[in-house]
């Protein structure tokens, strides 16, 4: 399997520490979900388009069986998705709803990937492992500049320097374009 990365930047919102002032996130940087790095621009697009090409992988729930490796949010909230492999297949996934008729709870179906129970309805899809297609979309997205194949180096962290409108070099943050600005007044 080719290992695939996106391009990637310290989080400025937490400065790279990954927390943030806020008691209703348990302090937990919004801006890089708590991991101290976020995609960048070009990065972010790369994965949005890996993503898609990934989605031929869809296939209805009801379908998954055991060992099937499937791509599902591990964490309370999302966010946090691996492979994970089938180890369970059940008919009550302990959520469900009561019909008002009867009285009697009808139970959703489920199944259990890693530490994770997922229900689904007759309409709810998710991506089943399939190298053929993997490698496919890592192709296919290989080519673009936020995508980084293994062994290929990122661009550092240090601030890209442009040319600015007036012909000379400064790093592109915000207070050297502003200096830049005023100088050019």
């Amino acid at each position: 399997m080719t290992n695939l990365t996106f391009e990637h930047e310290t989080c400025s919102r937490c400065g790279g520490s990954g927390t943030y002032p806020s008691p209703a996130y348990q302090g937990v940087c919004l801006g890089c979900n708590g991991k101290g790095v976020r995609l960048t621009r070009r990065g972010r697009a790369a994965s949005k388009r890996f993503s898609q090409y990934l989605d031929e992988m869809l296939t209805p729930m009801r379908d998954v069986k055991v060992g099937d490796r499937v791509w599902a949010s591990t964490g309370m909230m999302g966010g946090h998705y691996k492979w994970c492999t089938v180890s369970e297949i059940t008919t009550n996934s302990g959520i469900g709803h009561r019909n008002p008729e009867t009285g009697t709870v009808d139970w959703k179906p489920g199944f259990k990937a890693g530490p994770v129970m997922f229900s689904f309805g007759d309409d709810d899809t998710i991506r089943v492992w399939d190298k053929e297609i993997y490698d496919s979309a890592v192709a296919r997205v290989a080519h673009m500049k936020g995508a980084l194949i293994a062994g290929e180096s990122a661009p550092s962290n240090e601030p890209r320097v442009r040319t600015s409108h007036a012909g000379h070099d400064h790093p592109n943050t915000p207070s050297a374009r502003a200096a830049c600005r005023k100088a050019h007044l």
